[in-house]
């Protein structure tokens, strides 16, 4: 089976921020209660999406650099500066 696949015209952001402004003209018309939080909730969640999806494709962000140590022979902890001060000095570090 095949799928039906499209590219989008509209940006995610401009969809969010669309969504959002539909939702909150809505919650305009429906009198207070529930029904009028939900909406303005989903508005609110969207614009946060919205935010999110901005901040993750800024040319700003960059992948965290980790620099993970490998794993010594023995030790139960892949980054352990305990471990490999156990090991220079066992006596200390005994549990």
């Amino acid at each position: 089976m095949q799928r039906n696949r499209f590219t989008q015209t509209i940006t995610l952001g401009d969809r969010l921020a669309d969504e959002a402004e539909r939702l909150r003209q809505k919650a305009r018309t429906v009198p207070a209660g529930k029904p009028r939080e939900r909406l303005l909730r989903k508005a609110r969640q969207l614009e946060t999406a919205s935010q999110i999806n901005e901040w993750l494709s800024s040319p700003g962000l960059q992948t965290p650099q980790v620099n993970v140590p490998a794993p010594r022979h023995g030790c139960l902890e892949q980054t352990s500066i305990r471990c490999e001060s156990a090991q220079a000095d066992p006596e200390r570090y005994d549990d």
